[in-house]
């Protein structure tokens, strides 16, 4: 792990990972076990899981887990495998009220893990102590109302050292009363830490997105780390200098997309060296592995990225903001993420979209299929012998993504870390 910087230009930017951390299964199936079976993961918010009984399942590396609300409300994550022949008990989402049950032979299990139930215990299982056959603990913790898990029931880094100073310079803790504006999931036929180093790439802004975020370029840009994560801080400076100009390019960022009109009115006499205040600031907080928060003026969202396979991911978009502006904030957003033509329900994809089912592909104007169409060239140039990685952007241009292989060397690879760092 990389020391704390509150600078990213004293990081000599550089590409760690070899090419087979992205192509590789053996590799893959390692980062499984060394790495997300060793460390804290994102699985949901405490408000997805309100009540007595509600679950989710989520699949952590090699271990599937379920979090859950028990009977005292409180929130408890286990290993999601039946204690007598392993197979998993429960799918998805829903509640389990009256207890986990096993569908193989009706093993039953209660909230806090306990065995409850054994068909016909007396006469096959006589002399079995109910007491060591309950759900196995994993770790949770939660963080501004986001639960994250780790599947050691003692892990290596507490849930504090793993949060190190983030915890005292985050975004405001997300409320109750918010209500989702938009979810949208696609699956991006690339390796999970592509899609997380794009999202690191402030190099990236003033090309890749010329005609839809339009940047802004480094030298608006900040980043600090804190431990494992790390934060960008755009420059609200460039918004407000952009939006006194009347560029369209604003209209494409979240911080005009509500309403522009009332927007420009509401910033005509606001000095640029005051729009962040004014705003609410524009802070990306990278939580590694792998989940992408930001809290601002019009809401909190959070991207997910989930690794399915060495050359496939599913990103997880959720959008949040109070109740009553669903409809503004769905509307302002196709702004910046147009519909991209897959048959949804208002705000809400069903399943995973994938490229080939995006009505214009690239030239959309959606900033994340360009972002997915990006890491799946990605994905197709690192698997020629040919690749060799050229000079990276310092500073926030192409630091970030360095500090985060770095981390992902502190797990899989520390002599490879010592060499390089």
């Amino acid at each position: 792990m990389i020391p704390n910087m509150k600078n990213f230009e004293d990081l000599k930017a550089q590409q760690l990972l070899p090419p087979e951390a992205y192509t590789s299964q053996e590799w893959f199936e390692r980062e499984k076990d060394e790495l997300f079976g060793k460390t804290w993961s994102f699985a949901c918010l405490e408000k997805d899981i309100p009540e007595v009984g509600d679950y989710i399942t989520v699949q952590v590396g090699n271990y599937p887990l379920v979090v859950l609300r028990d009977r005292e409300l409180n929130v408890r994550v286990f290993h999601n495998i039946c204690r007598h022949r392993g197979a998993k008990i429960l799918e998805g989402t829903g509640n389990c009220k009256t207890g986990l049950k096993c569908r193989y032979h009706y093993w039953m299990f209660n909230l806090d893990g306990s065995v409850r139930g054994i068909p016909q215990k007396d006469v096959l299982f006589s002399d079995c102590d109910k007491a060591n056959l309950g759900l196995k603990q994993a770790s949770m913790g939660v963080f501004k109302g986001m639960v994250f898990v780790n599947p050691q029931a003692e892990p290596d880094q507490s849930f504090d050292q793993w949060l190190d100073g983030i915890k005292d310079d985050a975004w405001e803790e997300i409320g109750d009363e918010v209500v989702v504006a938009l979810e949208i999931n696609y699956e991006v036929q690339a390796n999970w830490k592509l899609v997380f180093e794009n999202a690191n790439d402030g190099y990236h802004l003033s090309y890749l997105h010329e005609h839809t975020l339009g940047g802004p370029l480094t030298n608006h840009q900040k980043t600090v780390s804190y431990g494992l994560h790390s934060c960008y801080q755009g420059s609200n400076q460039y918004y407000a200098e952009i939006l006194k100009k009347g560029n369209t390019t604003l209209a494409q960022t979240l911080y005009a997309a509500m309403d522009k009109k009332a927007l420009k009115e509401a910033t005509a006499d606001v000095a640029p060296e005051d729009y962040e205040e004014f705003t609410g600031g524009h802070d990306l907080y990278f939580m590694f592995p792998n989940v992408v928060v930001s809290s601002g003026a019009l809401g909190f969202m959070y991207f997910q990225i989930i690794p399915v396979a060495p050359n496939k991911t599913i990103s997880k978009f959720r959008f949040f903001t109070p109740p009553g502006y669903e409809k503004d904030y769905y509307k302002a957003n196709n702004i910046l993420m147009p519909n991209p033509g897959v048959k949804t329900r208002v705000g809400v994809n069903e399943k995973p979209i994938k490229l080939s089912e995006v009505e214009g592909g690239f030239d959309s104007k959606n900033f994340q299929v360009e972002d997915m169409w990006i890491c799946e060239q990605m994905q197709q140039g690192l698997k020629s012998p040919a690749y060799e990685a050229g000079p990276y952007a310092p500073g926030t241009g192409e630091g970030p993504i360095t500090f985060f292989q770095a981390n992902v060397l502190s797990f899989m690879d520390k002599e490879k870390l010592n060499e390089v760092i």
